[in-house]
């Protein structure tokens, strides 16, 4: 993510807060307290939050389940986002092919047994989990794929398992 931002703007900078164990603290920090990791001191000293910036929400919010607010999340983090700012997320979407539902179905199960649910949800119940204060963009939820396609790939089929939102604030 950061050598793309950086190829645009060069001081561009990045933070990392995923479900990868080595950040995973700060991840779960972020999940539970948007506040205390978008304003933390080493946070600050890269980001300027009086600035447009992008949060990408990555695949992380997969496994934040329904009890856990994934709504609530995002627009505590959307708070914090001044106008023009875009938060970016990709979910597990549900595979239309049964062959890809039935791998989607154990992958979910080895998931739940390494006590790492993941939460499968549909392009409606993505977006609704958008916060008011973002539009998504034109595209809408779409295929990971569908966003800016390589044109060598312009024939590939498009990958509904994994889904994309792109929204900005106002």
């Amino acid at each position: 993510m950061h050598e793309v931002a950086r190829a645009a703007a060069g001081d561009a900078g990045g933070v990392y807060a995923d479900i990868d164990p080595i950040v995973v603290d700060l991840g779960c920090r972020m999940v539970r307290d948007p506040p205390q990791v978008l304003y933390h001191p080493q946070v600050l000293d890269l980001i300027d939050f009086g600035e447009p910036v992008a949060v990408l929400a990555g695949l992380v919010f997969g496994f934040v389940g329904d009890a856990a607010a994934p709504a609530r999340i995002l627009r505590r983090i959307s708070e914090n986002l001044v106008t023009g700012s875009y938060l970016v997320m990709s979910r597990i979407g549900p595979d239309p092919a049964p062959p890809g539902r039935l791998r989607q179905q154990r992958a979910l199960e080895l998931c739940a047994q390494a006590e790492m649910p993941v939460t499968v949800r549909s392009r409606d119940q993505i977006a609704g989990l958008l916060p008011a204060a973002c539009d998504l963009v034109a595209a809408g939820v779409v295929p990971v794929t569908a966003w800016h396609p390589d044109p060598e790939d312009a024939d590939d089929l498009p990958q509904w398992a994994v889904l994309a939102a792109v929204a900005y604030t106002r």
